[in-house]
């Protein structure tokens, strides 16, 4: 009840004043494991962008694992519309390093965990580099009770969404650091 005190005085400060008030009590900052293949970077100061997710679908067995959605980052200046795999294979999908997706230029790509799916986008906004960074939960259900539905065949684990999946990332800028 008290962390939400913070929140309810700056919606209150952003109505009754005509400055905008910016709430930074919800900062995300990755932990260093998170960093792990994310260039040295500091906050920028920009708009964090909200990274589209549709189709998702997932699947592990003992002798088959892939992964394949869509992925849309629905800003103007930096729009993107592209699907992204990892091919069935009886290679694990949960990896320590990022796979890419899309063209090279589209510097997108994303990370499966057993509990967390890791987007990590870049982009030149003119001579200055960013990179967007968004981990969510998956809160797969195999009761099929909420959003994240699930199927057991052939001695794997099928994970879909049904919904819409939204990635709130946050912007660094590229840089030594």
């Amino acid at each position: 009840m008290l962390s939400t005190i913070p929140l309810l005085l700056a919606a209150l400060l952003t109505i009754s004043s005509a400055a905008p008030v910016i709430d930074t009590s919800h900062s995300y900052t990755p932990t260093s494991s998170q960093l792990h293949n994310i260039p040295q970077t500091t906050k920028a100061p920009t708009k964090d962008p909200i990274f589209h997710i549709t189709a998702y679908e997932q699947h592990t067995s003992p002798t088959l694992n892939s992964v394949k959605f869509h992925f849309a980052d629905p800003r103007l200046a930096h729009r993107l519309s592209v699907d992204c795999t990892i091919p069935g294979s009886d290679k694990p999908i949960y990896k320590e390093n990022f796979t890419s997706c899309g063209n090279k230029e589209d510097k997108l790509s994303f990370r499966i965990k057993e509990s967390e799916v890791e987007i990590r986008r870049g982009w030149m906004d003119g001579d200055q580099s960013f990179v967007g960074y968004a981990p969510q939960k998956t809160y797969w259900s195999e009761e099929g009770l909420t959003l994240n539905r699930s199927l057991t065949f052939d001695g794997g684990v099928t994970f879909w969404r049904t919904e819409d999946w939204w990635f709130p990332a946050k912007v660094y800028v590229e840089g030594n650091g």
